[in-house]
């Protein structure tokens, strides 16, 4: 339970040190996930997302605040194989409905899983490359990894809790502007049977480590995962 905290603590820290030049974002993020399998080695999985804003300004208040809007939902489908004892590599494409345009990406996308003690940790690299008309070209480059912890015993089985930690590093090509964005999510989760569980906790982004004006997203993460 003690990692839990380490997100919001060392999200508070750095919005302090931040507050002065930077602006912010806050909102929720529902999602839907449903996986199905077709044999042993081959399964797909839809995604379905959206994004309610709540508030966003800078924290000085130089900007006008602006309070709840509807941003975006994303639909995405990926097609995963099993290669290995714990090994995936997939790939997959995604529509965006954002602000009556849409926008598409294209992503490939390689995970392991394995377990260091009573921890199920997973990593993930995952490239994707965004179309959008009037806009630039983007190609992302992501590495995420996540530690899962049992709260009850020393695996999550059927009607027990868990939490897990994601951190994840994304290198943005957009144009020829390259840019860094950092996320960490901590969640509580519930895992109500095998085929069934959810998710609950806070995600937060920041590209403050690129160059330009610094930007800092806080978001209530909503998961639902259904496999069947």
């Amino acid at each position: 339970m003690k990692l839990f905290w380490i997100v919001p603590a060392l999200t508070t820290c750095f919005c302090q040190m931040t507050a002065a030049q930077s602006s912010y974002r806050a909102g929720c993020l529902p999602q839907i996930n449903l996986t199905t399998d077709f044999t042993n080695n081959w399964r797909a999985n839809l995604r379905i997302e959206s994004r309610q804003i709540f508030s966003e300004s800078t924290f000085d208040h130089t900007e006008k605040s602006g309070g709840y809007r509807y941003e975006r939902t994303d639909i995405a489908g990926l097609i995963l194989r099993k290669t290995d004892i714990g090994t995936t590599i997939g790939a997959g494409y995604m529509i965006r409905f954002e602000g009556g345009r849409i926008v598409h990406r294209f992503t490939q996308q390689y995970s392991s899983v394995g377990r260091l003690g009573v921890l199920r940790t997973g990593r993930r690299v995952t490239t994707d490359q965004t179309i959008s008309p009037g806009d630039l070209f983007v190609f992302r480059l992501r590495y995420r990894v996540s530690a899962e912890i049992p709260l009850q015993g020393q695996s999550v089985d059927s009607g027990e809790w868990y939490t897990k930690i994601n951190n994840e590093y994304l290198g943005i090509l957009e144009g020829v502007a390259l840019g860094l964005e950092i996320r960490a999510v901590g969640v509580i989760g519930l895992n109500i049977s095998d085929r069934n569980k959810l998710e609950l906790g806070p995600d937060y982004r920041t590209n403050a480590f690129s160059p330009g004006a610094q930007r800092h997203q806080f978001w209530l993460y909503m998961g639902w995962f259904v496999t069947i």
